[in-house]
């Protein structure tokens, strides 16, 4: 059950994209982008909500970068953008790639050199691919290939695993690289819905 968790609720009074939230415990905040383009931190220690930076077309999701210094947005048309968080304004970002497909999520990958960036299906038919996005030069390699129905990614740090999720099943991608079979995963598909509640 529930009896040890905290929660509290912080009203941000803006239109938050779905899935867009992601938390940086060594800035103790949430990051999201705002439906109207706009990338906001909820600072946890005082409830206040932050705007780091607006102008973005259509962002899906937001990533503070473990070096602190930089953020990586995503928006829906595949643009990959990073940005300072002092100046994170669409105009004073810089395009670090361009995914062919549009882009469902993004976070950071567990060893920090790249971003892990979900593509959505193509019309030509290809399924949802995960993608390795360096992040010096830019360069596009396939994870895992066929995550149908995947609609967003979290990766778990400790771990060193990522999650691409679906409304019906939640698949792990394994630091490997290998795509393990989606039947062998419903334990922990269910360890995560049980945690996630």
């Amino acid at each position: 059950g529930d009896a040890g968790m905290y929660r509290r609720t912080i009203a941000t009074n803006t239109d938050l994209v779905t899935d867009s939230l992601r938390f940086s415990e060594p800035r103790n905040s949430v990051y999201a982008v705002t439906a109207d383009g706009r990338l906001i931190a909820v600072r946890l220690f005082d409830s206040e909500t932050v705007e780091l930076g607006s102008g973005y077309l259509s962002p899906v999701a937001i990533v503070p970068l473990a070096d602190g210094l930089r953020l990586a947005v995503a928006e829906s048309d595949g643009a990959i953008l990073v940005a300072s968080p002092g100046a994170a304004d669409r105009n004073h970002a810089w395009l670090l790639a361009h995914v062919a497909t549009p882009v469902l999520g993004v976070d950071e990958h567990p060893d920090s050199d790249a971003l892990l960036v979900l593509s959505d299906s193509a019309k030509d038919g290809t399924l949802p691919q995960l993608l390795r996005c360096d992040l010096q030069t830019g360069d596009l390699d396939i994870v895992a290939a066929d995550l149908e129905g995947a609609r967003t990614i979290t990766v778990d740090r400790p771990m060193k695993h990522s999650y691409a999720a679906s409304e019906e099943r939640l698949a792990r991608l394994a630091e490997d690289r290998k795509l393990r079979k989606r039947d062998d995963l419903e334990d922990i598909a269910q360890a995560l819905r049980e945690k996630l509640g």
